[in-house]
Formats: structure tokens, C-alpha cells, sequence
């Protein structure tokens, strides 16, 4: 969806690196952070970065993004929730959600790159079905392993809506900003050719 507004370089190349570079600094610095809340499951950042990376890029970005993030955090570098690493992570509790990720990043960053996910209704639905195949994902993988996983997913549901509202309103802005920008250079560049 961003594509069609933000470019970096007029060679493809250089443009889909610098892309896959900011997805990859989000999730490494920002994914990672957890707001604890007593009681409940803690609320990361990971969906919505995630989402981000694929509904804001599509999936050509989104997915080497996310696998390099998943390899990165199994090898020791703390990128997962709370800055966690480890193949525990992959082989623990929520393991599911980690292939979720990945699952929705595919699926998403498909959808956003159909003119029928760019409006701001079908953009809002995307990053909710991002959610939901994140979380189904994760309530199977979490349901074997956690007597208590029916509390635990019922927790998560408001952090996923809340993130689906923000992630689609952020890429909204971004969009219009990139309009906005797009249409002053087109009249300065009109002024100043009528000059």
C-alpha cells in the first residue's frame, strides 16, 4: 500500500533494500516492546509491526522481513516480546504465534497489494485478518501446551483490535501525507513553469 507513495530510489533495487531495512529496524527495536499489565497477558508491539511490514509494503517485503526477524530471534538476537530470543520462543507457549506471524504476513501482504484492500474500510478488515490468523494460529499451537489458554486469548482480543485500528489509521496518514506532499510539488512545479 506505501509503495505506491513512498520510493527511495528510482532503482528497485536500492528501494526494496531501504524498505526491507526500515521494516526490519522496526521489528527488531520497537516489535520487541511489552506493556505488562498486571494480571492479563502482556500487549506487545510484534503484531502490529508485523502487519505493518506487510500490509504497509506488501508481501514481497513483508515476508523476508518476517523470516528474517523469526531466524534473528532464534539465534540469540532479542527481538521477541520483551526482547526475548531463543528457540524457546519457537518451541514454547507461543510458538504458534510466531508462525502466525509468518502466516499472516503472507496472506496479508497478498491482500494489500490488491486495489480492493486499498480503501480505508478493506484496509481496516486486512490488518483484523492479519490478527485473527495470528491469534487462531496461536490459540491451536496454545491450547495443547496452557490448561489456562481460553483466558489468555481472551486477553489478547482488545490489544488486536486496538492495534488493527492503529496500524490501518498510521498507514491512513502516512497515505495522505504522501498525497498532500505529492500534490504542492506538482503545484510548485506548475508555478514555476508558468513563470
Amino acid at each position: 500500500m506505501l509503495n505506491r507513495y513512498l520510493q527511495f530510489s528510482k532503482s528497485l533495487n536500492i528501494d526494496y533494500l531501504v524498505k526491507l531495512v526500515i521494516c526490519l529496524v522496526l521489528l527488531a527495536f520497537v516489535a520487541p516492546y511489552k506493556i505488562d499489565i498486571q494480571g492479563e497477558t502482556p500487549i506487545t508491539l510484534q503484531t502490529l509491526i508485523i502487519l505493518f511490514s506487510a500490509i504497509g509494503f506488501g508481501w514481497r517485503i513483508g515476508i523476508p522481513a518476517v523470516i528474517i526477524y523469526i531466524v534473528a530471534g532464534i539465534s540469540g538476537a532479542p527481538v521477541f516480546a520483551g526482547y526475548s530470543s531463543g528457540p524457546d520462543a519457537l518451541f514454547g507457549p507461543y510458538g504458534g504465534f510466531i508462525f502466525g506471524f509468518l502466516a499472516a504476513a503472507v496472506v496479508c501482504g497478498y491482500l494489500a497489494e490488491q486495489d480492493a484492500f486499498n480503501r480505508p474500510l478493506t484496509a481496516i478488515l486486512n490488518w483484523l485478518f492479519g490478527h485473527t490468523i495470528i491469534i487462531l494460529l496461536g490459540a491451536i499451537w496454545l491450547m495443547k501446551l496452557d490448561p489456562q489458554w481460553k483466558s489468555r486469548i481472551n486477553d489478547m482480543l482488545p490489544g488486536a483490535l486496538i492495534k488493527s485500528a492503529a496500524g490501518a489509521l498510521i498507514i491512513q496518514i502516512i497515505v495522505k501525507f504522501m498525497q498532500n506532499k505529492k500534490q504542492r510539488s506538482s503545484m510548485i512545479g506548475s508555478d514555476l513553469s508558468q513563470k
